[in-house]
């Protein structure tokens, strides 16, 4: 094709934003289906929107990378940042959803979810050691206890031996004074029964004195008999 031929079919092409007939083409004929051309579905979707009273803050704790929170706004509606860039015309919103979230300055969106961790081998040998430990401080518990029960016994038991040590000494006391007393009365009646050895020695003595006695006079009235009958046949031999 030569050069008059390709710049005659230039011209016979309209430009672009012009029809065929030369003319420039309105907005409408040039994108039928912008923003503008749709009230009835921005209005949709500002009636649709989260109300004031029906936004409240998320109480999960953001990540790093959260998404930070909404602070533009169009005719006094917020949108996420996704949602600015379809947003570039402004469109009629309703009043009643326009007071309604003009009472809230901003909200917070949801953030993400945290990623799964896996616990580390070490934190997992740590737990397992806490673990271990709180099994052997109950042990110990237990076995405090039964100590503790044990030495209350062993209070007991010695409070009950020392108790019985008391009486024993006063056994023991009672018994020694016990025997003091027999030694006594064993050395009294030593003392006693050499008396009454003493006493049937003298009986004894007396008794042989008796008898001596006895044998004197009898022999003396013997004498005294001869004698006065020895007078008498004298008187009677020899009358006077």
């Amino acid at each position: 094709m030569t050069k008059k031929g390709q710049s005659k079919q230039d011209q016979d092409q309209p430009k672009k934003g012009q029809n065929k007939g030369g003319k420039k083409r309105t907005k409408q004929e040039a994108s039928p289906n912008s923003e503008s051309d749709q009230p009835e579905k921005w209005q949709v979707m500002a009636e649709s929107s989260p109300t004031a009273a029906e936004m409240q803050p998320c109480t999960v704790a953001a990540a790093p990378y959260a998404v930070p929170p909404v602070t533009q706004s169009y005719n006094g509606q917020y949108y996420a940042p996704h949602l600015q860039f379809m947003t570039p015309h402004r469109q009629p919103i309703p009043t009643n959803v326009s007071k309604q979230v003009r009472t809230e300055n901003q909200y917070y969106l949801p953030s993400p979810p945290p990623p799964p961790t896996t616990t580390p081998p070490w934190a997992a040998e740590i737990m397992q050691d806490i673990k271990s430990i709180k099994l052997s401080v109950s042990k110990l518990d237990k076995l405090e206890k039964l100590v503790e029960k044990i030495n209350a016994r062993v209070e007991k038991l010695e409070n009950d031996s020392k108790a019985k040590d008391v009486k024993m000494s006063d056994v023991e006391n009672a018994v020694q004074f016990a025997s003091s007393e027999i030694e006594d009365t064993k050395n009294k009646i030593k003392e006693t029964s050499s008396e009454i050895k003493v006493i049937t020695n003298q009986y004894s003595d007396i008794k042989t004195s008796l008898s001596d006695i006895k044998t004197k006079t009898d022999e003396l009235e013997a004498k005294t008999n001869d004698l006065e009958s020895r007078s008498m046949r004298e008187n009677l031999l020899w009358p006077q």
